[in-house]
C-alpha cells in the first residue's frame, strides 16, 4: 500500500500524494515536470529555467500548488527587484533561486532547515550570488 503521512490535515498515501501532485499540477499546467533519480527528485521549472532537487516530493508541494516561484506571496515583479539586493528570511529550497533568475544582484537567504538542501540546489543550477546563512531569525522583546 505504501507510505502514509499527514498534508493539510489528511491522513494520505504517498502514492495517491504524487499522482495527484503529478496530474493537476504539472500534467495540466505544463510549467512543471517532475523527474525522479535514485537519490530523490527534481522539479523543473520551464519558466524559470529552474532545476530543484529534494529528497521527498512533498518538499514541492508549496511551490507548485501556490506557484511559488512566481514569488506572488511578496508581490513582486522583475522590475522592481533588478538590480537590487534582497533579504530571503526562511529561503526554503526554492526562492533564494527564483530571486537570482529574476535578475537581483545578490541574495542573502536565512534558512535553517533546509540549507544543504538549497545549497545543492545553488549549485545544479550554477548561482552564484546568493549566500546562504544556517541560522533562524526572530525578533525578542527587550524589557529595556
Amino acid at each position: 500500500m505504501g507510505k502514509n503521512c499527514e498534508f493539510l490535515g489528511f491522513n494520505i498515501n504517498f502514492n495517491a500524494a504524487f499522482d495527484f501532485l503529478y496530474y493537476f499540477y504539472v500534467v495540466k499546467n505544463k510549467r512543471y515536470e517532475i523527474r525522479k533519480y535514485k537519490s530523490g527528485y527534481i522539479l523543473i521549472d520551464k519558466k524559470l529555467n529552474l532545476k530543484i532537487f529534494s529528497n521527498n516530493y512533498f518538499d514541492f508541494f508549496p511551490i507548485v500548488i501556490e506557484n511559488g516561484l512566481e514569488l506572488y506571496e511578496y508581490k513582486l515583479n522583475k522590475k522592481e527587484i533588478k538590480n537590487k539586493k534582497i533579504l530571503d528570511i526562511g529561503g526554503y529550497i526554492d526562492t533564494p533561486l527564483a530571486f537570482s533568475k529574476m535578475g537581483t544582484k545578490k541574495v542573502v537567504a536565512y534558512e535553517p532547515i533546509c540549507y544543504k538542501l538549497l545549497l545543492k540546489n545553488l549549485k545544479i543550477d550554477k548561482i552564484k550570488n546568493v549566500v546562504v546563512k544556517p541560522y533562524y531569525v526572530y525578533s525578542s522583546e527587550s524589557k529595556n
